[in-house]
């Protein structure tokens, strides 16, 4: 799909609200904008993207991967962003285009492979967080607790997907439990979602395997007695 075309559609079918682009090689520079209907919008595995920006326009969700600037004007009923991305350029682009809408976030989701992930709303109710299953990762999550300088105040639920069970990992959950006053659940994934963006670069196969297996009695052994009772454990 080139840009002519998504302009066409957005131009023609006014009615649209919810929009799904991926594996265009076309898109480089995309402009929405105007009074659409448009509330929903996904643009992923468009690699060639360097900007994409929207403006004066009721956007509730967005999902993003491979975009290094993102440009955002007048979208005040933004809830909702998934980014999925391995360039450190591509993840502070995206998070200086966000900056402006990050106290209205409620739900924030950063695929990530690397420590880049710094700037949380302090408004966000849940959060995220999923890590692969690489050696570069697991040196890079030892370093993720240090690094994380979010505000929690509101934060109830919180995610950590391709857990491993090491000790960093354990601490980050540690962290999270110290400094979010409201949380109400915690769940934990050994597993990579092979639907994922941040998976697909890795030979992933669907049966359960002996490391995510390993994960999971890690997570059972350690967390069980780790988490108070008020807050909810959901071990996938």
């Amino acid at each position: 799909m080139s840009g002519e075309v998504l302009e066409f559609i957005l131009h023609n079918y006014q009615y649209l609200e919810h929009l799904v682009v991926r594996g265009s090689n076309n898109l480089i520079n995309v402009e929405v904008s105007g009074p659409l209907a448009l509330k929903h919008l996904e643009i992923c595995f468009c690699y060639n993207i360097e900007c994409l920006t929207k403006r004066d326009a009721d956007l509730v969700s967005l999902k993003v991967s491979s975009v290094d600037t993102l440009v955002l004007n007048n979208v005040q009923m933004l809830t909702e962003v998934h980014v999925y991305s391995y360039s450190p350029t591509g993840v502070r682009g995206v998070i200086a285009g966000l900056s402006c809408y990050l106290l209205k976030l409620e739900i924030l989701t950063l695929c990530i492979a690397y420590d880049e992930a710094k700037q949380v709303s302090s408004n966000l109710e849940k959060l995220v967080i999923k890590m692969n299953w690489v050696s570069k990762t697991v040196r890079r999550r030892r370093k993720l607790g240090k690094t994380i300088n979010y505000s929690l105040q509101r934060l109830k639920v919180f995610e950590l997907s391709g857990f491993l069970g090491c000790t960093s990992d354990i601490e980050l959950v540690k962290y999270f439990l110290e400094n979010a006053a409201a949380f109400e659940k915690i769940i934990i994934s050994p597993r990579c979602d092979p639907g994922d963006l941040c998976c697909l670069k890795f030979d992933y196969r669907s049966e359960e395997t002996e490391k995510e297996r390993d994960a999971r009695r890690r997570a059972e052994q350690h967390l069980c007695r780790l988490i108070p009772s008020r807050v909810e454990l959901v071990i996938l």
